[in-house]
């Protein structure tokens, strides 16, 4: 995730195992997966870091807000699922904003216009693992 954001629920084995890797691999979420997702789901912040609306990724699943949630229910409807996480920064046992964690669904690259889409090394140009083509 961003520099700032540690979720500790990320290095809980169990945790892991029971909910966060089929979430991010996009399995079927069963019942049993279902009711693992914690309550609250505890991170440490930075001092002065606000969460963005949109964190995680690489083998951790990826964290958005509404606004981000409503972007990709606009551009791509009833494709992925959102699951209601509350966040509760660890320190100070504040609520944060509402967030949900993306369960993607499908290949993402299926949605993506590549040569309209500005990416990291210019428009157009990805391999969608970080390089360019």
């Amino acid at each position: 995730g961003p520099v700032g954001i540690y979720a500790l629920a990320e290095h809980d084995e169990a945790l892991l195992k029971a909910f966060l890797v089929p979430t991010w691999r996009g399995s079927p979420l069963t019942d049993v997966v279902l009711a693992s997702i914690p309550d609250p789901y505890l991170v440490d912040c930075t001092k002065g870091k606000d969460i963005p609306p949109m964190w995680g990724g690489g083998d951790n699943p990826w964290y958005v807000d509404d606004q981000v949630r409503n972007l990709l229910e606009e551009l791509d409807p009833g494709r992925h699922r959102f699951l209601p996480i509350r966040i509760r920064h660890q320190k100070s046992n504040i609520d944060e904003r509402p967030f949900y964690i993306l369960h993607v669904t499908s290949v993402v690259r299926d949605t993506i216009v590549v040569e309209e889409t500005r990416f990291a090394d210019g428009i157009g140009k990805t391999d969608y693992f970080g390089g360019g083509k």
